[in-house]
């Protein structure tokens, strides 16, 4: 990552970890481990939908269901596969025409859905709902992560050091699961000092930014 984008994501994330109480190494190493698989190393703060017929089997298997299907949606632009994948789904708060392609994926832990975009915007006072694309900004992304991470309690599995649940938390499908424990191994190395790694991890991928590991105390 280019310096020059690294540093604002570094302190985006570095002051919202207050809000959320994520105050010790070990919680620190969880969420940038999460966070950093979510955005793909830092490399986007919106879900892309370039998707190869292999990759939407694999990330949408229930929706997808064949290969047929597969090859014919991958070849759809984007907003028409967003549209299909998350369209019209009770389950996400999609219930008007457009909602999939508008709340697609965004931010640091990759919010989805206009129920879940509409639920950060009454915690945050973030207005998401009018404006979705804030999420794909540092600041907005961060404090949503957090926000995410303190409403779904993310802390306590955190704190047992139990990566699946820190992820079913946040992926109930696990899918993740190997990114997301090696980039715990690397997140522990930087942050954790004598807690055991558990899986190795190469140095090749992007790494999360070094932020402060003794986050700012909220105010009384």
């Amino acid at each position: 990552m280019k310096l020059e984008r690294a540093e604002p994501y570094a302190q985006a994330l570095d002051a919202c970890l207050s809000h959320a109480d994520i105050n010790t190494p070990l919680r620190i190493a969880h969420f940038m481990a999460q966070v950093t698989h979510e955005c793909m190393g830092f490399k986007a703060l919106a879900e892309s939908f370039k998707y190869s017929a292999s990759g939407l089997l694999a990330t949408f298997p229930k929706i997808v269901g064949t290969p047929t299907r597969a090859h014919i949606l991958a070849n759809l632009p984007p907003d028409q596969l967003a549209d299909f994948l998350y369209g019209d789904r009770a389950d996400l708060g999609n219930t008007q025409s457009g909602d999939g392609y508008r709340f697609i994926g965004r931010g640091f832990i990759m919010l989805t859905g206009r129920f879940n975009y509409t639920a950060c915007a009454k915690r945050t006072g973030l207005p998401l709902t009018d404006h979705p694309e804030l999420l794909q900004e540092p600041e907005a992304a961060a404090l949503a992560a957090a926000d995410y991470w303190a409403t779904n309690k993310i802390n306590e599995a955190a704190d047992r050091d139990n990566v699946r649940d820190v992820t079913r938390l946040i992926n109930s499908a696990l899918l993740g699961l190997p990114d997301r424990t090696s980039n715990l191994a690397i997140a522990k190395k930087i942050w954790v000092a004598g807690i055991p790694v558990s899986s190795s991890a190469s140095d090749s991928r992007a790494s999360p930014p070094v932020i402060n590991p003794e986050p700012t105390p909220s105010a009384p």
